[in-house]
């Protein structure tokens, strides 16, 4: 955008930016209510009603469609992969996301919300309506990182299934200091043999027995 203003000679106040800025979050926010109704093919007053039912949460979620669940039910792996994202902007909140993997890798969503913020209300309620969606199955993994809410809710609402944490998210509370230390980490969560896991480990332990420390009290059973 700079090299075509300066391409056009064109003069653009500040204040002209910042309207425009504002004017382009607001016309984006005013798309969700009729993405709400055609989602739920509800009438205007429906959604007031839906609103008023989620204002105490402060949190708007929306279910994917039937088949993309009857697809994760059927014929996906049964791991549901959880993850927060942070709103930046005039219009601050926590989008909240959870998606499968098809047989190529490729992402599945199966549910996302915009919440205030991670609290203990939402992730509750939220599950909870996940858990109407696709019921409980023994063989169920969830993948998140290691925020209490989340598996405090998962263990409530999904006793039978098994809670691991994104080896991304352990990484990057290692404090890791160097390129070879995140290599060296990677070797550890991808060992497939008890003499390579206890190689590596060991070696993170000369090399920065803090992150081992913290791998250790994490539970090698939850991400290795």
């Amino acid at each position: 955008m700079a090299s075509n203003i300066k391409n056009f000679k064109c003069l653009i106040h500040f204040n002209e930016t910042k309207r425009g800025s504002i004017l382009s979050e607001d016309l984006t926010y005013l798309m969700l209510h009729e993405m709400v109704m055609k989602k739920f093919n509800l009438e205007a007053n429906d959604v007031i009603n839906l609103s008023f039912k989620l204002s105490s949460f402060d949190f708007v979620v929306d279910i994917t469609d039937d088949s993309e669940i009857h697809t994760f039910l059927n014929y996906l792996r049964p791991v549901l992969m959880i993850d927060v994202a942070h709103l930046k902007g005039l219009y601050k909140g926590t989008n909240l996301v959870i998606v499968a993997m098809d047989g190529n890798n490729q992402i599945v969503p199966i549910a996302f919300g915009i919440s205030k913020g991670e609290t203990c209300l939402c992730w509750s309620w939220w599950m909870s309506v996940l858990k109407e969606c696709i019921g409980d199955n023994p063989n169920l993994l969830f993948i998140c990182d290691r925020y209490a809410a989340i598996a405090l809710e998962v263990e409530k609402e999904f006793p039978l299934a098994f809670h691991v944490v994104c080896c991304r998210h352990l990484m990057m509370n290692l404090g890791l200091k160097n390129k070879k230390r995140k290599v060296l980490f990677w070797k550890i969560c991808k060992a497939y043999t008890r003499e390579d896991y206890a190689t590596n480990m060991n070696t993170l332990q000369i090399v920065q027995p803090n992150a081992h420390e913290k791998l250790c009290r994490a539970g090698p059973q939850r991400w290795s």
